[in-house]
């Protein structure tokens, strides 16, 4: 089992960090909390003590902890490093490289993979300066679990709310997965981008994500071509498949226009995502928000043989439906 770094900060979604850290510990993990101060407004160490089994790093000070220095002596043995909630000052610090508490501090020490699922008002979650934050975060390496729609604890409904503790299980177990595997030596791509590359989001995925460049806004039934800010050279032999994403279609009503849209490899232009609204409220995409799926695959060129009749089947000329399903 592995050892697991659970950041808690000042959301009021803290509470269900016990939930996860309870979770963690039935799955035979070692668990050991970093509270913040403000998460201790929310959610108490000990309670977060009594749940992992294991004294809380609260403080870069030693006075209350067994190690000399709590936040280094946890990075050391870490296999994963896991916030949430996350709030958006914790996001600020972690893209800038402020360190002014113990979780903070970690996260400029930690060496292994580090989850980040943030909380907060919907408002804030869409602000520009929060997604040039999560923009920078993913350029680093962070993984983000993004926070699902619905009522938030202020009162008002939209995206912020704290993912699932079952989803935020699911992507632990992804990158704990992933970390045990050698990586598959993967195809060389050559490409200019001005964003964050597309990434895959775990170690069987065969589609990587790709990103707005820029914020737009589609109401219901409106499209509009999406920028990624991305070009790419593929290889010849190969294609790019430009997919919808499972989530968003479901959530929302977002789906690729031109589904599915191919990259060619002697296309040399940006890559743009065709989105369309299906929903019935108007959606506002994010810079920085992952808005489609990119599947590089071999393709085969054909050479048409001209004949005079083809060669017989069982199916013959059935079509749709001929087999009564």
């Amino acid at each position: 089992m592995a050892e697991i770094l659970l950041g808690v900060t000042g959301s009021i979604a803290a509470y269900k960090a016990c939930d996860l850290a309870s979770a963690l510990r039935k799955q035979g993990h070692q668990v050991t909390a970093i509270l913040t101060r403000s998460g201790a407004r929310l959610v108490s160490a000990y309670a977060l003590r009594t749940l992992t089994g294991n004294p809380v790093i609260e403080s870069v000070f030693p006075e209350l902890h067994p190690d000399n220095c709590p936040h280094i002596a946890a990075t050391d043995r870490a296999d994963l490093l896991v916030v949430a909630p996350a709030t958006a000052n914790l996001l600020a610090k972690a893209a800038h490289g402020l360190a002014d508490d113990a979780l903070s501090t970690t996260l400029l020490s930690v060496r292994c993979p580090v989850l980040v699922a943030p909380a907060m008002n919907h408002r804030m979650w869409h602000n520009p300066r929060v997604q040039s934050n999560l923009l920078a975060l993913r350029e680093a390496g962070f993984q983000i679990i993004d926070p699902e729609a619905g009522m938030l604890a202020c009162g008002w409904e939209g995206q912020g709310r704290l993912a699932a503790v079952e989803t935020i299980l699911a992507r632990i177990a992804a990158s704990l997965e992933a970390g045990k595997q050698a990586p598959a030596p993967g195809l060389p791509v050559r490409v200019v981008c001005v964003g964050p590359l597309p990434a895959y989001q775990t170690a069987g995925a065969a589609g990587m994500d790709l990103m707005a460049a820029e914020a737009v806004r589609l109401g219901p039934g409106a499209h509009a071509l999406v920028p990624t800010g991305l070009r790419v050279e593929l290889p010849r032999g190969y294609e790019a498949q430009v997919r919808p994403r499972s989530g968003l279609a479901n959530k929302h009503g977002l789906s690729v226009l031109n589904a599915p849209g191919t990259i060619d490899a002697d296309y040399r232009g940006d890559v743009g995502v065709l989105l369309i609204n299906l929903g019935k409220s108007a959606y506002e995409v994010a810079a920085g928000e992952r808005i489609a799926q990119l599947v590089v695959a071999r393709c085969a060129r054909v050479r048409w043989q001209q004949v005079e009749a083809l060669e017989d089947t069982a199916r013959g000329e059935g079509g749709f439906g001929h087999t009564d399903a």
